[in-house]
């Protein structure tokens, strides 16, 4: 409601709970405050390089954000290859609840480019929720045909029609633009019946 925006409260969370973890997230600030936003946008274990890439810090000061959120406890333990993400779901959601709007479009731009860079198709999906949560239509639709393209490569069908239906909407959205020229809208409608025939 309009009393927890004001507060910078994220909506999700019983009051007294998103209280509860901002004030622990407060307690820690500059660069690990960043660290911790960056990876509670992310939504996934990042290693250092894309924390940095999608703090925008550099290499020091990402590992003293890291090192800083370790002795707070804000870290997790158990994640794999190296990953850092943030002790709790729970704690993540609060974080980036508690950005602007505009704080919160920023870093999953970011997000979105360093998984591409990071080149890791299975990643395509996450790649277009970034570009979408960021608003950028002309490359979440992009984004879209790559992660149904990569769903069908797996024989996921279903996923593949629901990344093809957003896709339509995008491309139905953008068939205005001067720039659309490279947008072919009943390529893509065919794609969509065709994993959504596949899919039964």
């Amino acid at each position: 409601d309009a009393g927890r925006g004001e507060l910078g409260l994220p909506a999700g969370l019983p009051d007294r709970l998103a209280e509860l973890l901002i004030a622990r997230a407060g307690r820690c600030a500059g660069q690990a405050r960043a660290v911790l936003a960056g990876l509670a946008v992310a939504g996934r274990p990042l290693d250092e390089k894309l924390v940095a890439a999608v703090t925008g810090l550099d290499a020091e000061a990402t590992r003293g954000g890291l090192r800083e959120l370790t002795a707070a406890r804000l870290l997790a333990e158990d994640t794999a290859d190296g990953g850092h993400r943030p002790r709790h779901a729970l704690l993540a959601e609060a974080v980036a609840g508690s950005l602007l709007p505009g704080e919160r479009g920023v870093l999953h731009e970011r997000s979105a480019r360093a998984l591409v860079a990071a080149g890791d198709e299975r990643a395509a999906a996450e790649v277009a929720g970034h570009w979408q949560a960021a608003g950028n239509r002309a490359e979440e639709l992009r984004a879209r045909v790559a992660a149904a393209e990569a769903a069908e490569r797996v024989f996921g069908y279903a996923e593949a029609a629901a990344h093809w239906q957003r896709a339509v909407e995008l491309a139905q959205a953008q068939a205005a633009s001067p720039s659309s020229a490279e947008i072919n809208v009943p390529r893509i409608y065919v794609r969509a019946v065709d994993a959504l025939y596949r899919s039964g």
